[in-house]
């Protein structure tokens, strides 16, 4: 069984954190490092709210000022990694899932990478969120790393339209991503 299909708290929690971008409100500070008792650091953009989670959601979520009713996000899920788990499992295990939750995701890209010297998986996806006029169409970019028994995934959501304005922050965040 797949870490992913044992822990649907995490990804309940990404889902959540969707969510949450598409109502809530920023409010304007100084980016400041955010260090998290999960073993990383990460400083997010200037200007957006951090919102820490709890154990059923995720570690943090960061939130753009609203565009048009919608917050772009970062969040962060932290799980335990499934004993013997590698970097290169993650493809296999995240596609299915993916394809299930959101209607019309369409992957974009994938590779891998590294996250302050750990090995990663990255990928960069549209879908769509909700129903009728509440429909959104999106682009989520996650990087995926394992490391010390630990699944750390990093994920950036932007409406489509708006996810260009959004890329530098986001490759900025993720270069700011630092192991304790």
């Amino acid at each position: 069984m797949t870490r992913f299909s044992r822990r649907p708290a995490a990804l309940l929690g990404a889902v959540t954190a969707l969510l949450i971008g598409s109502v809530a409100a920023s409010t304007p500070a100084t980016a400041k490092e955010y260090v998290s008792k999960n073993g990383y650091r990460i400083t997010p953009p200037a200007g957006w709210k951090t919102m820490p989670g709890s154990t059923t959601t995720p570690d943090v979520i960061f939130l753009a000022p609203p565009v048009k009713g919608f917050s772009a996000n970062i969040n962060v899920v932290v799980t335990p990694a499934a004993p013997g788990e590698t970097i290169t499992q993650v493809p296999t295990q995240i596609r299915p899932l993916f394809s299930r939750m959101f209607t019309a995701f369409s992957p974009m890209s994938q590779g891998y990478t590294t996250t302050d010297g750990a090995k990663a998986y990255t990928h960069t996806a549209r879908y769509t969120m909700g129903n009728g006029p509440q429909k959104l169409r999106m682009r989520m970019r996650q990087v995926i790393a394992l490391r010390k028994g630990k699944a750390y995934t990093f994920t950036c959501t932007a409406g489509d339209a708006q996810y260009a304005n959004n890329a530098k922050a986001f490759d900025a965040a993720l270069k700011s991503i630092r192991w304790k």
